[in-house]
This record gives structure tokens, C-alpha cells and sequence, in this order.
């Protein structure tokens, strides 16, 4: 457990990154990240990127498919609350199509009343670079069972361009 950031930052380091997208939880990671290589360059000479953190608006926190109000984590008690860039394509879809919805039928972005599907939307945004605006108005007055389908398929599409299938 303590070693943990230690290794993300070595990983780090060690590809002379230059920036490292991260979650807000993560930041800290690379702050850690930041002093470790400063200390060594100054110690040893310049050695390491001195990388910069970047945290993207949407999509910095993605919540548990199994339970929308924690964050997703491949050390959570369930497969079902994450999905790895390493699952297959359909395991993937399978994944989203069991995910949590909330009550009601509605496809509308609300963090507070609807945090299940605001998780959702905000998937389907970023993996398919389409606004979440768009997708309510895409998805406006259909039900749940559509709209996970359809994101299940998107899924299921950037895992295979991840993997190198499609």
C-alpha cells in the first residue's frame, strides 16, 4: 500500500513523461512524482521530466458501475463496478449492460438526483466524443434499456480500436 505511489511514480519517471492525465484522487501521486524527480536531478544532475499534471473537467472522477456513489476501482469487491482497459470487448458490454440505473425512465444529467446514469452519460461523452447535452437530447424519452445498449456498443468499439481488432 505504501509502495504504491513510489511505483506509479518510477513508472512515471522512468518515460520521461511529460504529462500524466490523472483523476482528482490521483494528483497527489504525481505531486509525489514531481519532488521525487526534482530531488534526484538535483542531486544527480538533469536526469528526469519534471511532469505536469493534467486533470480533465469531465470525466475526473468515473463512479462504480455497481454503486454511483464511489468512485470506480479494480479493487472494488465486485468485477462489475469497473471496467480495465485489459477486459474484452464483450465482457466490457456486459459490464454496462448490468451497471445500476436509477429510478425513473429519464436520460438527464443530474449528479445529485440521478447519479447512476450522470455516470453513464459522462462514459458514453468521453468515449464517444459527443456532449452529453446531445446524448439527452438523443436519448429524450426513450428508456434506460436503449441507451445502455447503444453504450454498451461503444464500449465495446474502443476496447476493440484499443486492442488494435477494428
Amino acid at each position: 500500500m505504501y509502495d504504491y505511489p513510489v511505483l506509479m511514480a518510477a513508472d512515471i519517471l522512468l518515460y520521461n513523461t511529460d504529462v500524466v492525465p490523472v483523476g482528482d484522487d490521483q494528483l497527489q501521486h504525481v505531486e509525489l512524482t514531481r519532488e521525487l524527480g526534482k530531488r534526484f536531478n538535483k542531486q544527480f544532475g538533469l536526469t528526469f521530466n519534471i511532469p505536469e499534471a493534467k486533470i480533465l473537467k469531465d470525466g475526473a472522477r468515473i463512479m462504480g458501475l455497481d454503486d454511483p456513489t464511489k468512485k470506480m476501482s479494480k479493487s472494488a469487491a465486485s468485477a462489475y463496478n469497473y471496467i480495465a482497459l485489459t477486459d474484452r470487448p464483450d465482457e466490457a458490454a456486459k459490464k454496462i449492460m448490468k451497471a445500476v440505473t436509477d429510478s425513473g425512465s429519464e436520460i438527464k444529467f443530474d449528479k445529485e438526483n440521478k447519479p447512476a446514469i450522470a455516470n453513464l452519460l459522462t462514459i458514453y461523452s468521453l468515449l464517444a466524443k459527443e456532449s452529453i447535452k446531445n446524448l439527452e437530447k438523443k436519448y429524450d424519452g426513450q428508456g434506460y434499456g436503449g441507451f445502455k445498449k447503444d453504450l454498451a456498443e461503444v464500449v465495446r468499439n474502443f476496447l476493440k480500436r484499443l486492442s488494435g481488432e477494428v
